[in-house]
C-alpha cells in the first residue's frame, strides 16, 4: 500500500481522514546497513472528499468546512492553528515534519509517490483555502509530479481549473525547491527562500506569490529585517486576498 488511495481501494477500514501506515522505498542509509528495501510512515488521508483517494501534504491553519464531501484523498500540506513552524530547513522539508495539526509530508515522499503513480497516468494536485474572509477557493492541476532530490525535487504541473480562475502555481513550474539553507534563488545577491523566510519552488522573479508555505500573517518574526513579509495571499478572479487556511492534497488521476 503506497498511499491513501490504494488503502481504500483495497477495502481497509478506514476513517473518514486521519493518518494511515503506508509503504515507502527506506533512505539509502537503511539500506545500507539492514538490507532493507521497504518502509513504512504515517499520512494523512481523507477518505470523503470529492470521491476521496487524497492523500494530504500539507495543510495549514483552520480549515473548517471545505469542498464536496463524496469520497479518499491523500494530504501532503495542511496548516490549520499556527502550531507548526514552516520555517524548517532542507532536510526537514525532504523527509517531511508537523504535528496532527500542522505539516508537511516530505519531498521524498512526493517523488516517490509521483513516481509511482507514473503507470496508472500519474497525479492530481488539489488545494483548498479559506481566505480572511472566510471564502472556500479550490483549486487543481491535472497533473503533478515532483523530481528526485537530485533535481531539486523541481515541479511539473498540467493544466489548472478552479475557482479561483488564476493559476497561481503558473511561474513556479519547472522551478526548483528552495530552503533557507539550500535557495535556488535567481539572483546572486538574493537568497529568495531566505527572504521570505519560507521553502517553496522558487518563483523566477523572487516573488511569494502562490508560496503557501510562508510564514501567516499574526505570525510573530524575530527579525527586524522581515517587515516585508506580509503573510500568504492568493490570487483570484476578485484580486488578491489573504490565506488563513489551507492544504494541499493529491491522488492518482485514475481513480474512480
Amino acid at each position: 500500500m503506497r498511499d491513501c488511495c490504494d488503502l481504500q481501494k483495497a477495502g481497509a477500514q478506514v476513517s473518514v481522514r486521519g493518518f494511515h501506515r503506508v509503504d515507502v522505498h527506506c533512505p539509502e542509509e537503511t539500506n545500507y546497513l539492514s538490507n532493507k528495501v521497504h518502509c513504512s510512515r504515517h499520512v494523512y488521508c481523507d477518505f470523503e472528499t470529492d470521491g476521496g483517494g487524497w492523500t494530504v501534504g500539507n495543510e495549514k491553519r483552520k480549515l473548517i468546512v471545505i469542498g464536496a464531501r463524496t469520497g479518499t484523498l491523500q494530504v501532503i500540506q495542511q496548516r490549520r492553528d499556527g502550531s507548526m513552524d514552516f520555517r524548517q530547513n532542507w532536510n526537514s522539508y525532504k523527509m517531511g515534519f508537523g504535528n496532527d495539526q500542522e505539516f508537511w509530508i516530505g519531498n521524498e515522499y512526493l517523488h516517490q509517490i509521483s513516481l509511482y503513480r507514473l503507470r496508472n497516468a500519474g497525479l492530481q494536485l488539489r488545494i483548498e483555502l479559506i481566505d480572511a474572509d472566510g471564502q472556500l477557493h479550490v483549486d487543481e492541476w491535472i497533473g503533478f509530479y515532483v523530481s528526485p532530490e537530485k533535481f531539486n525535487y523541481l515541479l511539473l504541473l498540467g493544466i489548472y481549473r478552479g475557482t479561483s480562475k488564476v493559476d497561481n502555481l503558473l511561474r513556479n513550474r519547472g522551478r526548483p525547491f528552495a530552503t533557507y539553507d539550500r535557495d535556488q534563488g535567481v539572483f546572486a545577491n538574493i537568497k529568495c527562500a531566505a527572504y521570505w523566510q519560507t521553502a517553496w519552488w522558487v518563483h523566477p522573479r523572487c516573488l511569494s506569490e502562490g508560496d503557501l508555505n510562508a510564514p501567516n500573517y499574526d505570525q510573530q518574526l524575530d527579525d527586524q529585517e522581515a517587515v516585508h513579509i506580509e503573510g500568504i495571499f492568493w490570487r483570484t478572479k476578485y484580486g488578491r486576498v489573504r490565506v488563513a487556511a489551507s492544504r494541499m492534497m493529491v491522488r492518482p488521476l485514475s481513480y474512480r
